[in-house]
């Protein structure tokens, strides 16, 4: 069975165990801010009728647009979790069954700041954790992870304004191995900065080198584990998207980043459960499992 095929039949075993219980969630959401906005309007009628109450009628309106918000946000966060469990908790397991998914949890900032990919931020978010074991035994866990820089400033009325930047949004991973691999190399996207660094290896493949940047302090181990199938692995990423991935190995760890963006959230202005969709989710499970499976693997190989 093809990759198309495959994705053909867990399509439809996710849809149709999805459907009517993603349905049920909207249905009550509506029919729940439907009674309630009604309920609203007669209340707000019937303040507004008497005469002596019209600034309070005002307030009562203000407040009851607030109170519809806050429960619109909250049949979203209800749709939104509903959602995740059944869609995407399905494809992680439709990749592997013992593989686990947790959308309220992330890896922690001190994790994400030990792979050393981006310190200069002040804020940091992380969720959609998925975790579990390669074949091999080694453990791993990747997230969504958001990062700002926030910094603080007073304009020339001496109102004290904030400036907040994004400085990564997209998924990150690490793997703990083992086995330490007795060294530390590391892929980049491709920078003139580093195109003449000592310990850069110029790798026998003209896209790899267009894409990315692979520095090492053993270039030999290095060459051993980046093989031919493995650099197409990377290619495959970076052929399909606007960004390839960050890879650094550091003796017993592999730190991943792969500037995807916003990861698992259903779609607001279209169908949530089409191919499309689900392909699109389907992918940002498969291909990052996959690249870290197979380095993980190659580098194993060599011990």
């Amino acid at each position: 069975m093809n990759m198309d095929q495959e994705f053909e039949s867990i399509y439809q075993k996710i849809y149709d165990s999805s459907y009517s219980r993603l349905a049920e969630v909207k249905d009550k959401n509506r029919k729940f801010l439907l009674i309630f906005g009604l309920a609203l309007l007669v209340i707000n009628l019937f303040i507004y009728i008497i005469p002596a109450t019209k600034l309070f009628s005002v307030l009562f309106i203000c407040m009851s647009v607030c109170l519809l918000i806050f429960f619109i946000i909250l049949g979203n966060q209800a749709y939104t979790s509903a959602y995740k469990k059944c869609v995407i908790e399905g494809l992680v397991k439709s990749y592997n069954p013992s593989i686990h998914f947790d959308p309220a949890i992330g890896i922690s900032e001190m994790e994400y700041r030990a792979s050393g990919f981006d310190n200069d931020f002040n804020e940091y978010n992380s969720e959609d954790r998925i975790y579990g074991r390669f074949d091999n035994g080694d453990s791993f866990q990747l997230a969504e992870v958001t990062t700002y820089r926030i910094t603080r400033r007073v304009n020339d009325e001496g109102v004290e304004m904030e400036d907040r930047v994004e400085t990564y949004r997209g998924m990150y991973g690490v793997v703990y191995l083992n086995k330490s691999s007795m060294f530390k190399a590391g892929i980049y996207g491709d920078s003139i900065m580093r195109r003449y660094r000592q310990d850069r290896i110029e790798m026998d493949s003209s896209e790899f080198e267009k894409y990315y940047d692979l520095v090492t302090d053993d270039k030999i181990r290095a060459m051993r584990i980046f093989t031919a199938d493995l650099m197409e692995k990377y290619l495959d990423i970076r052929r399909n998207h606007k960004h390839g991935v960050e890879l650094i190995i550091d003796w017993d760890k592999v730190y991943f980043r792969f500037r995807c963006g916003e990861i698992f959230e259903p779609p607001k202005f279209m169908k949530a459960l089409t191919r499309e969709v689900l392909r699109g989710f389907y992918n940002q499970i498969y291909y990052p499992l996959e690249l870290l499976d197979k380095t993980v693997e190659s580098i194993n190989e060599i011990h």
